[in-house]
């Protein structure tokens, strides 16, 4: 028998450089932009806990995938760890709180910023709705 010394770090390092598996380095730089912002971890965003505290990074990492970076809701869930409909519920739920919740609203701002986006409440016949558009 013979036993090799390589940790896990080298190995995915090999198959992600063979193609084997791929990263998604928008997502990456997302969740961790996302994680700086809100002082948690990357586990604690991509776990199962529905704390209010890590339930609003979530669901702000799922809109801004979506709704900005344009990914699908199918491969926002493959890489949280969800299913598509528990990512299409986030996005709902966070375009409602960002109308909701200028607090929130004020918080979040500066993770748009970093995209080169802007975030405007905007009031018209239809009601109150979130517009993100470029710098």
């Amino acid at each position: 028998m013979i036993l090799l010394n390589v940790d896990k770090k080298h190995i995915m390092n090999y198959l992600y450089e063979k193609h084997f598996l791929q990263r998604d380095s928008e997502l990456d730089t997302l969740l961790n932009n996302i994680c700086v912002h809100f002082r948690i971890g990357k586990k604690q965003l991509k776990g199962k806990s529905r704390v209010r505290s890590l339930a609003y990074p979530r669901q702000l990492l799922m809109f801004i995938a979506v709704v900005v970076l344009k990914k699908k809701s199918t491969e926002v869930a493959k890489y949280l760890n969800r299913d598509h409909t528990t990512i299409l519920h986030g996005v709902k739920n966070m375009k409602k709180l960002l109308l909701t919740d200028i607090d929130f609203f004020n918080d979040v701002k500066p993770i748009f910023y970093l995209y080169n986006l802007q975030i405007q409440r905007n009031a018209n016949d239809n009601g109150e709705q979130v517009n993100v558009s470029r710098m």
